[in-house]
């Protein structure tokens, strides 16, 4: 169990990192990849189940490399506040059940479709923990031996899907040379399969920008955001309430 003494000093070093939000300047790469050690430190000595964070090169470093950029304060930010919603759930969960498996089972599970745009997809998994419902994401699963489409069909028992179509990708027809921004493929199939599994009420589409979207799903109508989630939160909890999906709104 973790003690109030660890709470403390990750606290602490959450308040460090923070109040570095309005000195992007200063974001020295050496610094913060303390940080990020002493982060992942913490995760695992309390076993807080989920992965360690570390900075992707070139996405969330600057142009010298000596300083971290907004994308990779962003990403670390968010990694944050997910760590600390599951160390409120874990503390709901003492407080409702001595079996915490009980309480997990309790909840309702949502699969995130996703490609290549983690923040937007840990935006989503932040927004799910803090009302109570149970985010699924394929690449933190357990592969165990698993073919991926094998460990695709294993996690996709789930209430309900949103899928996350992000510009991704470029395409188009072959011999012009006109080309649109895409969602990726495998997000595009996992679209298809949950339409089938789940029917088209209980999968909830998330749109970024303008992309181009399959002509066989045109016309759908879909939830769509230019900058931040936060721009759509209300949709969602509609999506949800419709779709009778059990969660804890949050404000």
């Amino acid at each position: 169990m973790m003690s109030q003494v660890q709470k403390i000093k990750f606290n602490q070093l959450v308040k460090q990192i923070r109040e570095y939000e309005d000195d992007t300047q200063y974001l020295k790469v050496a610094l913060f990849e303390d940080f990020v050690e002493k982060i992942n430190k913490f995760v695992s000595d309390n076993e807080i189940d989920i992965e360690d964070f570390e900075f992707e090169d070139p996405l969330h470093y600057s142009s010298t490399a000596k300083t971290i950029n907004q994308n990779g304060l962003k990403a670390l930010l968010n990694h944050i506040e997910l760590i600390e919603a599951l160390i409120n759930a874990d503390t709901r969960s003492d407080l409702v059940s001595s079996n915490s498996d009980k309480y997990k089972e309790q909840k309702d599970k949502v699969f995130i479709v996703h490609g290549r745009d983690e923040l937007t997809r840990s935006d989503v998994e932040l927004l799910l923990h803090r009302i109570d419902v149970e985010p699924i994401i394929l690449s933190f699963q357990a592969n165990q031996g698993l073919t991926l489409i094998d460990k695709f069909e294993k996690y996709a028992d789930v209430r309900y899907a949103i899928v996350l179509l992000t510009p991704d990708d470029f395409g188009g027809l072959e011999g012009t040379n006109t080309t649109n921004l895409r969602a990726r493929q495998n997000v595009i199939f996992e679209l298809g399969y949950f339409y089938g599994k789940l029917g088209r009420s209980n999968v909830c589409i998330i749109m970024k920008s303008d992309i181009e979207v399959p002509s066989d799903i045109q016309g759908i109508v879909y939830t769509r955001f230019v900058n931040k989630l936060d721009e759509i939160k209300s949709e969602i909890y509609r999506e949800l309430t419709a779709a009778k999906v059990k969660f804890t709104p949050s404000f």
